[in-house]
């Protein structure tokens, strides 16, 4: 018996090969009925113990990091918010945004939203995969759910989503 599916998530990084698996992922929620959740992680900044000793005051380097983390955050969330007024009224979305190691915040989501597949691309704004392995790669390994790899020089024809020229 073929499993339903009612709840996808599609992690972006808003790279080119995330929009690609975006287009899939709103394809297919659209057809299947199902929402989609999209999920964008921001790296954790690590507190810099070496900044403090050259601060006057070393509380500063906390209020600085602090307010740092707090515009990229609010800075994700608009970027998420502007990829969702492209996303079809038909397709049930919401988007979530979360801090710290891409590969874990993907799959807590996955598991909070019940979902019963995960699109993402295959390449993203991750470096050098051949070096530091891909997050692609880590959430293969840390997930039970049904995952859709979306290669990065996938055609996929006609866009499910607005682009902006």
């Amino acid at each position: 018996m073929l499993q339903q599916v009612k709840n996808l998530i599609c992690p972006i990084d808003f790279s080119s090969p995330s929009y690609v698996a975006l287009d899939l992922a709103v394809g297919l929620s659209t057809s299947l009925r199902a929402e989609l959740c999209l999920v964008h992680v921001l790296p954790k900044i690590a507190d810099p113990e070496w900044a403090r000793p050259l601060h006057s005051n070393p509380d500063e380097v906390n209020l600085v990091l602090s307010e740092y983390e707090r515009a990229l955050y609010t800075g994700a969330q608009r970027k998420l918010h502007e990829v969702m007024q492209r996303v079809p009224e038909e397709t049930r979305a919401r988007a979530v945004v979360r801090v710290g190691e891409t590969a874990e915040e993907i799959f807590y989501v996955a598991d909070e939203q019940n979902a019963d597949l995960i699109v993402i691309g295959s390449r993203g704004h991750n470096g050098r995969p051949e070096i530091f392995g891909s997050v692609t790669d880590r959430v293969a390994r840390l997930t039970r759910r049904p995952l859709l790899i979306v290669p990065a020089r996938a055609d996929s024809g006609s866009s499910a989503i607005k682009r902006r020229n």
